[in-house]
Formats: C-alpha cells, sequence, structure tokens
C-alpha cells in the first residue's frame, strides 16, 4: 500500500483534469493524462476519483464554487459595471488560451453521467441568476430599459459570452461582445 505524500493529490488531480478539459476538451480527457501531469500512476488516480465520471464532476463542481466566489468578490457600483467585470472573467479566461470547462462539459452533454450533468446545470443556473440580479437592480436604478426581462437577458449575456468564449479561442477577443449587449439594454 502507498504512503501518503503528504501532497493535496485530489487538488492537484482536479487542476490538471480542468485544464486539459479547458485547453484540449473533455473527449481528450483520459485518467492516465491526468496522473501523468501529475506525475503518479494512472491507477492512483482512482484512489480519489472511482470512475473517470466523478472526475469529471468533480472539476464541474468545483469550477462552480470557484466562480460563484469571483462573483461574490464583483463589488462594483453600477449595474453595467458589474457586468462588465462579470465579462472581465471570460476575458481572462481567453486571454489564457482556455474554455469554460462547463461550456466544454455541455458541448458533450449526451456523453456526460448525471453528477456531471447536476454540476453543469447548476452553474449555468447560477450565472443566469446573477444576471438576472444585476438586470433587475439596473432596472431599479435606471441604468437599463424599464421593458426588459430580466431572466431573458441573463439568459443572452451568458449565452453570448459563452459563445464569445469558445469562438473566440482562434482571436482572444470576447471583450467587445458585452459592450454591443450593454448598448442594447440602455
Amino acid at each position: 500500500m502507498a504512503r501518503p505524500s503528504g501532497r493535496p493529490m485530489r487538488d492537484e488531480l482536479l487542476d490538471a483534469a480542468t485544464e486539459l478539459i479547458q485547453t484540449d476538451g473533455v473527449g481528450a480527457l483520459s485518467v492516465g493524462d491526468v496522473a501523468r501531469r501529475v506525475g503518479i500512476a494512472a491507477p492512483s488516480v482512482h484512489h480519489h476519483f472511482r470512475r473517470r465520471d466523478d472526475l469529471i464532476a468533480a472539476v464541474a463542481d468545483r469550477y462552480r464554487q470557484s466562480f460563484d466566489e469571483r462573483l461574490s468578490a464583483i463589488d462594483d457600483d453600477t449595474a453595467p459595471d458589474r457586468i462588465r467585470s462579470y465579462a472581465r472573467i471570460f476575458q481572462s479566461t481567453a486571454d489564457e488560451g482556455r474554455s469554460c470547462p462547463c461550456a466544454s462539459l455541455a458541448v458533450a452533454w449526451s456523453h456526460q453521467g448525471p453528477e456531471t450533468r447536476e454540476a453543469v446545470a447548476d452553474f449555468f443556473d447560477a450565472q443566469r441568476r446573477w444576471l438576472a440580479g444585476q438586470i433587475m437592480a439596473g432596472t431599479a436604478g435606471d441604468e437599463f430599459r424599464h421593458e426588459l426581462d430580466p431572466d431573458a437577458i441573463a439568459a443572452l449575456i451568458l449565452d453570448a459570452l459563452e459563445g464569445a468564449l469558445t469562438t473566440s479561442r482562434p482571436r482572444q477577443a470576447p471583450g467587445t461582445t458585452i459592450e454591443t449587449i450593454l448598448q442594447l439594454l440602455t
């Protein structure tokens, strides 16, 4: 039996799997590749994640939690500025040459297990709720037009940014997408 190394192995495995999903897509993710990146034998991964699907679900869940923390740190004064800060999260992901792991998992939806599907759905639901809240706050503060449907606009913003992140990978420029959307809201 292997002795504990003292390394945060679970976190290292999740980091490696996240990076592979963000750069190469979930279809290219293998337990062997994750193990090699961390410097352990492939069977050792199963000590932390019984199945590949468990690893993928954990990546999605951890990304959702991390993104939630980033959202809670947004404290701009106006709704348009908070939405711009939200868009900067996508821009920084593009600047790193990565994609949103939850979007990558959604692309391969029919190949995901139920835990992964739930984590990915939770991620997108949380994003839409946060954005709808910003639209409602902006409408109440006369920053946006009053006839807007906050849920529909939230879905539009999220879909546009996720799409821009995907289509911008060759050119790394989703930043103009949010300014165009904000022009439509005011």
